[in-house]
Formats: C-alpha cells, sequence, structure tokens
C-alpha cells in the first residue's frame, strides 16, 4: 500500500498572481497524480485527477475515471468562496468522489510520483486547462448538464428496438422509468463530450469496433430537480453478456463502462427521481417510507419510493434532502458483494443516521421474498418492500 511522505507548499509562491498560483498547483497534483482536468462545478471550478486510493484498488481505470475533485476555488478564496467577515475558513478542499471521502493537500502533496506507483508508462504532460461546453446555466443560476445528445423517451420506442427488448427482460415497464427518471435512449451522442482527456490516457479504451466514450446507444437516466435536469447518468445496454454497439443495432463483445454519469452533473446536490417520489406520496401518509439506492435501475424496482444516489457515496446535502420529507428510509445497497460495495453501505447508512433519520436494510424485505419462492425482480421488491415496511408499521404500499 502506498502512503504519503511529508509533503511541501514551497511552489505555491503567495507573491504570484492567483492565475500562476492555481496553474502552479495543478501542474504539481498532476505531475505526482498523474493526467488531470479542470471542470467549472456550481461549488467552484475543480481539478480532477486520481483518486490514490482508488488507483490502488482498481488500477489503470482511475486514471481515466479520476474520481478525486479538488476544489480550486475554495482553496485559494476565490470565485463563491471570497472571505467574508466573520465567516469561517472553509475545510474540505478534496473529495473522492467513489468511496474515500476527503482528503487533505498535504496528503495529496505527499504521494511519489505516479510512475513510481506501478505506471511507469503514463505521460506527465504540462496540464492543459480545459473549458468544456458541457453545461449551461439554468432559470436558477444552477450551472448544470447540457443533455446527452437526441433522447428518445423509453415508452416512444419502438416494441422491436434493442433498448425495449433490453427493459422487457428486466421486467421494466418503460412508462413508469419515465415518469420516474425520464429515462430516455440516446440516439445521437453530442461530439464535444466525446473527446479523449490530455495525458496520453482516453476516457475510454478503444474496442477494435469504433467504441468511444459516448452517450449514444445507451440509456439515460436524468435527475430532474425544480425544473431542471442537474444530473444524469448513462447506462450501457447489454444482452447476453453481449453489448450493444453505439453506432449500430448490433450485439458485440466488448469491455465498455457500464455506468458513466455526465460531465457538469451536479451529483452531490441530487438524487435521481427525487421529485416523482416526493409527488407520489399520500396527503394521508405521516410519515412517509423512501427507498435509497446506488443506481437508478436498482430504485426502479420501487417505483413510487425508489431515489438512487448515483454513485456510492453521499452527501450531506443529499441526506438532508431526504431529511425534508422522509423520517424512515429502506436502504437498498448491496452491502456483500464486495468490499467498496460494503464500505458505500456503511457510509450512506452512518450519513443518513446523523440526520436522524430510522434505517432499515432492504436485504431483509429481499430474504422474506426469497424465502417465498420469489426471482428477486419487481415482484419480490414490491413483497420485500411491503414487508419492511410493515416492520416500520408503516401502510403504504406499491
Amino acid at each position: 500500500m502506498t502512503t504519503p511522505n511529508t509533503g511541501g507548499f514551497a511552489a505555491l509562491a503567495l507573491d504570484l498572481p492567483i492565475e500562476e498560483r492555481i496553474q502552479n498547483l495543478c501542474e504539481k497534483l498532476i505531475a505526482i497524480h498523474g493526467p488531470g482536468h479542470t471542470s467549472q462545478e456550481s461549488g467552484g471550478k475543480h481539478l480532477n485527477i486520481a483518486c490514490p486510493k482508488c488507483l490502488e484498488i482498481y488500477g489503470r481505470k482511475e486514471l481515466r475515471s479520476r474520481h478525486l475533485a479538488f476544489n480550486l476555488d475554495k482553496y485559494f478564496r476565490v470565485g463563491k468562496w471570497k472571505p467574508r467577515l466573520g465567516a469561517r475558513p472553509p475545510k474540505g478542499y478534496a473529495q473522492c468522489m467513489k468511496e474515500h471521502g476527503a482528503a487533505s493537500l498535504e496528503e495529496l502533496l505527499g504521494y511519489t510520483p505516479i510512475s513510481e506507483r506501478g505506471f511507469p508508462d503514463v505521460t506527465l504532460s504540462r496540464f492543459v486547462d480545459r473549458q468544456e461546453d458541457t453545461t449551461y446555466v439554468d432559470p436558477l443560476g444552477r450551472l448544470v448538464p447540457k443533455v446527452p445528445g437526441n433522447c428518445i423517451p423509453v415508452h416512444r420506442l419502438p416494441d422491436d428496438h434493442p433498448c425495449s427488448e433490453y427493459l422487457r427482460e428486466r421486467d421494466l415497464d418503460p412508462m413508469l422509468l419515465w415518469s420516474q427518471f425520464h429515462a430516455s435512449f440516446c440516439s445521437e451522442g453530442r461530439r464535444e463530450l466525446e473527446h479523449d482527456q490530455p495525458g496520453g490516457i482516453p476516457l475510454n479504451e478503444q474496442h477494435g469496433r469504433g467504441w468511444r466514450n459516448t452517450a449514444q446507444g445507451r440509456l439515460i437516466f436524468f435527475s430532474r430537480m425544480q425544473g431542471s435536469d442537474i444530473a444524469w447518468q448513462t447506462r450501457v445496454v447489454e444482452k447476453d453478456g453481449l453489448y450493444l454497439h453505439p453506432y449500430s443495432s448490433a450485439w458485440v463483445e466488448a469491455e465498455p463502462i457500464r455506468y458513466q454519469t455526465g460531465k457538469g452533473s451536479l451529483r452531490n446536490r441530487q438524487l435521481c427521481g427525487f421529485e416523482h417520489v416526493v409527488n407520489s406520496i399520500s396527503p394521508g401518509d405521516p410519515s412517509p417510507l423512501c427507498v435509497i439506492t446506488e443506481g437508478p435501475l436498482d430504485a426502479a424496482m420501487f417505483p413510487t419510493r425508489g431515489m438512487a444516489v448515483l454513485g456510492k457515496f453521499m452527501s450531506e446535502e443529499q441526506a438532508l434532502l431526504i431529511r425534508l420529507y422522509f423520517r424512515r428510509v429502506l436502504l437498498a445497497f448491496d452491502a456483500g458483494s464486495d468490499k467498496p460495495g460494503a464500505k458505500a453501505h456503511t457510509q450512506v447508512k452512518a450519513q443518513l443516521e446523523s440526520k436522524g433519520l430510522v434505517v432499515r436494510d432492504f436485504w431483509e424485505g429481499s430474504e422474506y421474498a426469497r424465502d417465498r419462492g420469489h426471482d428477486g425482480k419487481i415482484d419480490a421488491a414490491q413483497l420485500g418492500y411491503n414487508w419492511c415496511a410493515a416492520q416500520f408499521n408503516n401502510t403504504c404500499h406499491f
């Protein structure tokens, strides 16, 4: 395991203009952690680099995913983070968006260079500040992601469309998916979302059949909050171990990235399906119950109660959002499949309980359904939900 050593701030000379100080810090971090890029989020400008802890677990894949986001504006106290009279200095500049939480600048600067951590072939190019045309300002002043391309609502696809076949195999109702997530099929992706990242590491490895990092040919799940889609996630379409090629209707062998969250998505400020679930609450229900999952397809098992975090980490803002309308939560995270899953389950549960929410694990209801011969799909999810709701003394049903 790689451990940080001592790191210094000599290169971040305070007498330099702020732009040069930002540039110097970015180049210093990239020299240690490999290729990176900037993104403009609602919380400020971020440098996205490989999370060193994720790199140890997932290897080269993390050099593409770049789960560690360092808030440059927050660190240098510029933009919305300019010092205000009486305000405390902000904390928490770097955050792993997958599973490892916060990291200090001292830790990040203390790691040995990436080339000495088992990746000698990584090209360490000079940092290039990349501003992408992937976001826009919505009517509420939020910087939100543009749609990934031409998206067709799933309930309007022909019955013989590959995406329609995929949903039928999973017993998913296209109309319910549209109501819950505005689920769509991307027939043509935006080209500016498909380019490779600088430094020689592509977003998605080529597979000999023209695969690119594209939303095209994928299911799209939108997260709508206060009238705008502030986040979206794609899911590759598959059948019998084959994957739908993004530029044709052919099923092919490949290893595409299964899930991708849209660039510029406000992931930590949303819950996919939140508004639909809130609108489904019965006026006579004094203490409604919701189900929290990692991804939209899991949340789709609970058509009127399911909401997806869109990842393995729940922010404090997401937990507070749930607390606005709910007091009881069923947590449908898979805690036993692997170590990251178990860690995510623990983090999400702790975050919810810290806000005073009563949390039960859905696996109890899942076991109840399996004991009665159900196969783990929609019918089992509904039976398991109703059993868990009864344990909560809750009367709401599908």
